[in-house]
This record gives structure tokens, sequence and C-alpha cells, in this order.
């Protein structure tokens, strides 16, 4: 009997009697179990370490007390799950050896591409820096990357440090590592090792031995690293920026959720600890998590509740286990909604709504063009694997697919979804919840489900995959590892070096303190050292200024930073008005815009020490000097308040309206 009728009656037989987790998605198997025994010390070890570190958060312990803790979570958690699945690992045969192969490889891959800094890492790590660099201060969620006047920025889910940032400075603490290393390596050989664990423990529940599961992992990869024509691809969010939270979510947290929440549908006892512990996990990586994991839950209940056949009333029964696993997004969630203070609104301003905008960020060709189109694979794909596969298997993908569209994504819905559960910035994430890497890895896997018997030959299969290789090297590729800016090399920090040698420089010279930079040096000064908060960080600065209702004074910095960038015309007044903030401890100019006018008027403004390296002029004030001017602004502001019955002009102190008119002459 074939193979796809095989898989078809083992879930009958599990639909006529109780078993549910011998059929389809659990058949029992070692290289399944020991893939469950790290998926679950993994879970547990990431969750419990970073909700503790969010717990530190919120409570203001230090991160000297928090940081060992932590580590101690994780490799309890993880060295559990090892020491669980050593026994299945002791004679792992080909298939595991071919597992584990493809799991160094993408370790290799992630490790050694490399891509110039992202302008949201440039605001994902300094706070993590900052706890790492003064460990013995209360922990809290202070922005670090941007100056906010006398009372700094707060943010707890956006824009700021997550959990899973500050468990790789909690390892670099206790270890005494470089955190950079830990942050870009250590988080990109992790990721490298998760993916292809749980895409191939996905297929291990829809194809029917392990050898074609891991066969038909190799090839989805295969085929996803070729999808690099959009940033938001399935290929760019995935083994080049893996280290990045947002990005580890997208590539293993839906395959890594719906195994926990499969096997806990199918009477897996211990898979509703895995599936809370993964919750907990994932929400460190990003906030998003707390209204995409609900979503999936939703869709993949109502696929199982389809496909299940007779064995619904039991499938019912297990719900309410699996339903309470979700405890820690409930609390997340109403975390965000009680502090909703200290929360971020996102600038919805010129957002795309519509899903056909976000299906073509992810699907579309982009700049890059060429094949494989994402739409032609991705849903050519999917129409075959729903043809090959029979029975529970084919009523489960298929219920998969149509719930995702009939609830999240079609034009009924679109509007109503993106402003009203995900945001419309981040609705193209839904399309994460789709099952597509799978789709592949089955198709591939079915389809040379008999290599080397009935079907392709083993020769075939080699020719196959190295076809596939060989697009990588075809000129205007789209593979991920040319495209945007990626490039394979030796492992190193994923920024642009030479002008993060630069920015140590800077460090090494100007003293701490609220500083303008050029826009190409600022972000990665508050990636190499902390205590540096830069005045505007790009389109990013209006948003938080926007909290305060002073846009004008975002609008001000912004043109600064352009100002000092290119010397644009039109910024030259807002420099000047920036620049006597008595506050601002330091300027760093590009050298081109720097003539004998502009270092007169810094000193003129109290910036007395000055450096020009190659591309850049730094000029700082001293101790003294900050002093000084801190105390004559206090005393102009209470000149004022005296006579107009008012205090001074915000939070930005020097930049007031107070000073506008003085700086316009």
């Amino acid at each position: 009997m074939e193979d796809q009728q095989d898989t078809a009656s083992r879930g009958e037989a599990a639909d006529a009697g109780a078993g549910i987790a011998d059929s389809g998605w659990g058949t029992p198997g070692p290289l399944l179990a020991w893939s469950r025994c790290l998926g679950l010390g993994l879970a547990v070890g990431l969750g419990g370490a970073q909700a503790l570190l969010l717990a530190a958060q919120l409570l203001g312990w230090t991160f000297e007390v928090a940081a060992p803790v932590a580590v101690g979570l994780l490799v309890l958690g993880f060295g559990g799950g090892a020491w669980r699945a050593r026994p299945r690992a002791a004679r792992p045969g080909r298939s595991g050896l071919a597992l584990v192969l493809l799991m160094l490889t993408c370790a290799v891959l992630a490790l050694c591409s490399n891509r110039d800094l992202a302008r949201d890492d440039s605001q994902y790590i300094p706070s993590a820096r900052h706890f790492l660099e003064h460990p013995s201060e209360p922990m809290g969620f202070e922005v670090h990357w941007l100056e906010g006047g006398a009372k700094p920025f707060t943010s707890e889910f956006f824009l700021n440090s997550m959990p899973w940032d500050h468990l790789r400075a909690a390892v670099a603490h206790v270890l005494g590592l470089e955190f950079l290393d830990v942050y870009f390596l250590w988080g990109a050989v992790l990721g490298g090792l998760l993916l292809p664990l749980f895409l191939f423990r996905q297929l291990r529940g829809l194809v029917g031995s392990e050898g074609r599961a891991v066969l038909g992992t190799w090839l989805a990869l295969l085929v996803v690293t070729l999808l690099g024509q959009q940033l938001r691809s399935l290929g760019m969010c995935g083994l080049t920026r893996i280290f990045e939270g947002k990005i580890l979510f997208l590539a293993i947290g839906p395959a890594w959720f719906s195994c926990a929440l499969m096997d806990a549908l199918r009477g897996r006892r211990i898979a509703s600890l895995e599936l809370a512990a993964c919750s907990a996990a994932l929400i460190g990586t990003t906030a998003s998590a707390v209204t995409l994991l609900p979503c999936l839950f939703a869709v993949l209940v109502g696929a199982e509740l389809i496909a299940a056949g007779a064995a619904r009333r039991a499938v019912l029964r297990r719900l309410r286990g699996a339903a309470l696993a979700l405890l820690p997004l409930a609390l997340y969630g109403v975390g965000m909604k009680v502090r909703s203070g200290l929360v971020m609104e996102m600038d919805t301003r010129g957002a795309q709504r519509t899903v056909g905008h976000h299906l073509d960020l992810v699907l579309g060709s982009g700049e890059a063009g060429g094949l494989p189109h994402g739409w032609v694979v991705l849903v050519l794909g999917a129409v075959a694997a729903l043809a090959i596969l029979r029975g529970r298997d084919r009523r489960l993908l298929g219920g998969w697919f149509g719930l995702a569209i009939a609830l999240l994504l079609n034009p009924l819905v679109d509007w109503w979804v993106s402003g009203w559960v995900t945001t419309p910035w981040l609705y193209w994430r839904t399309l994460y919840l789709l099952p597509f890497p799978l789709v592949l890895g089955v198709l591939g896997a079915r389809s040379l489900r008999g290599a080397g018997a009935r079907g392709l030959p083993v020769s075939g299969v080699g020719v196959l995959a190295g076809l596939l290789l060989a697009l990588h090297l075809v000129p205007g590729s789209p593979s991920i590892f040319r495209s945007h800016g990626t490039t394979l090399g030796a492992p190193r920090w994923k920024l642009n070096l030479e002008l993060a040698e630069a920015a140590e420089r800077i460090v090494e010279r100007v003293p701490p303190g609220p500083m303008l930079a050029a826009r190409s040096i600022g972000q990665l000064v508050t990636v190499v050292r902390s205590g540096y908060p830069q005045l505007h960080n790009g389109p990013h600065t209006f948003q938080f200024w926007d909290q305060r209702d002073e846009r004008w004074r975002a609008h001000q910095r912004v043109l600064a930073g352009d100002f000092a960038t290119q010397r644009s015309p039109e910024a030259i007044e807002s420099f000047e008005l920036v620049t006597q903030d008595h506050r601002l401890r330091s300027v760093v100019l590009r050298s081109l815009v720097v003539d004998g006018e502009v270092r007169r008027y810094l000193k003129q403004l109290g910036f007395s020490e000055h450096f020009r390296m190659e591309d850049f002029y730094l000029a700082w004030r001293t101790d003294e000097e900050l002093a000084r001017r801190g105390e004559a602004a206090r005393r102009e502001w209470q000149d004022a308040g005296q006579d107009a019955g008012k205090g001074g002009a915000g939070n930005g102190g020097g930049n007031g309206s107070a000073r506008k008119g003085r700086a316009r002459r």
C-alpha cells in the first residue's frame, strides 16, 4: 500500500479509538522523539529565562542579580531537554546524521551571512548594552538610544530591547564575553540550528518516514534560500537575519508553536507544558507574538477539528488544556493594556492596509526580479502538496490555508485585521502563519518518497539539489546570500565594520552624554557603547516626540542631523537651534560640512574640545561648561516664568521657544 494510504489508514484508526498521538502529526519515531525533547528543553529554558528578565524590569531588579539566574534557567531547561534526548541520539542512523548535518550547515550559513546593520538593531541593542555596562543599576524600560530631554523616554514593547536581547547580554555578562559577539554570532548560530529542526518536526507529521521528512526539509530550505526578492520575503526573513528577535520569531515561531499545539491536541501529555513555555519564549523575541500566536492558534484548532473526523470530541476535550497553555500570551497582552501609558503607539499615517499590498511585500518579485518568483513557487507548491496528500493530512493542510485566508488574508477583513489586530505596519507578518515552507517540504518528500525505489533515483535527487544550489550562482539570482547587501564571508558582526571602528574611536575620545551625530555614525555609537543617546534616529524620532505633542522638536533634530550629514541649506537654522540645547554634550559632523564658520560657531556655544578624524569632525563640551550652561538655563527659565506667568517651553531645555528668536538671529 502507498505511503499516503498508510498515513490515511493510521488516521482512521486513531479516529476510531484513543491514540490520536499515534496518527499523522505524532507518529512515533526516534528522531521525532529527539526533536521533541530538544524543543521542550529549549522552550522551558528560553521561556523561563526571558520571563525572569521581563519580571526583573518590571520589579526594578539589578542586572547583576537577574543575569546569573536567567542564564541558570536557560542551562537547566535546555540541559534537561538534551538529557532526555540523549538515549535517542545514541544511534542516530542516516536520517539523524542528515538532519544534524543540515542543522550545522544552516548554522554556518547564518554565521557567515554578513550585511550592514539595520536601523532597528540600533534601537534593540542599546538598552541591553546599558544594563550590561551598568549592572548595579535597577533595570527598567528607559530608551537609551534617543535623548528625551529632562525626562527620558520609556517604552516597554516598541523600539527598545526585548527579553531576547537582554538574555544575550546576560550570557555575555556571566561568561565575560563581548556582547556583540553573543548578539550577532551566537544568536545567528542558535537560529540556524533551530530552523531546520522545527521544519523537520512539522514535516514528520505529514510524511510517512523520518528519512523522507529529512529529505523534504533539505529541499524546502534549498528553495527558500532562493526567495530573496523582497526584504520581507520568506528567504530574507530567515538565515541571513535570524539573529534579530523578530526574524527569529518569523523563521521558527509558527513551526515551533504549531508542533507543540498539534501534539497537545493529539494527546501528548507534556505538550501543553511545551506550548506554554514556547509561547513565553516567543513573546520574548517580539511583542507582535501576542497577536500573531492567538491567530495561529485559532486557525490550527479549526483545521484540526476539520481534519479530525469522528475524533472531534477528543480534540475538544484536549482543547481546554491547550487554551490554558496560552496563559503567558494573555498575561503579556493584559500587561500591554494595563501599562498602556508606556506603550508606544505606532504612527499609521501613510500605511497600506490592503491584503494585496502586503502579499506583494512577501511574495512579490521586488526590484531584484528573476525566478523563482514567490507567487509561482509557493502557490503552485501549495496546490501540488494538497493534490498529493490524502485523507486527514489533506484536510488538515487545506483547513490551515482556508481558515487563515478566510479569517486574516482577504479583502473583506484586511482593514479590520490590520487596524485592530496587527497594525498596518505589521500586517504582512500574518502571511508567515501560512505553512509555506511546510508545503514545499511535503511536495519534495512525497514526490521523492521512493528515492532509490519507486520514485526518483537517488542520483536524480542529487541532481535536483545540485541545480537548486547552482541557481545561487546565476547572475541576477534572488539568492538570499546575494540580495539586499548580504554576502557570504568570514564570521563578523552584522554591521559596517569601518563605521563601527570609527564609532569606537569616537567614544574613546568623547565623554558620555547626549550627542548630535551624522546619520551614518550616530546609530553605531549607541551600539558599541552605552551613554551616548542621540538627538535623532530617523523617522522613529517623530514617534517618540509625538507622545509629548512636540513633533516640531523631532523635526528640528532630524533636520539638524541632515546638516551634520551633508550641510543642507534648509537645515542650517535647525542646526543652530538644536546645538544651543544646554544638555547637548557633543556633535559629530561629517568632515565635508565643517568649515571655519562652523568651528567658530561651535566654540561660541562652549564646544571647547575638538578632534578631526578621517571622515568626521568631533566637538564636545567639558563638564564645567555643561554645568555652567545648565545653571544659566535654570535661571533663565525662572526669570521667564516670573515675567510671563509660566515655565519654560518643554522638556528639551535650551531647545525651547524662548531661544528660537535668538537662534534665528
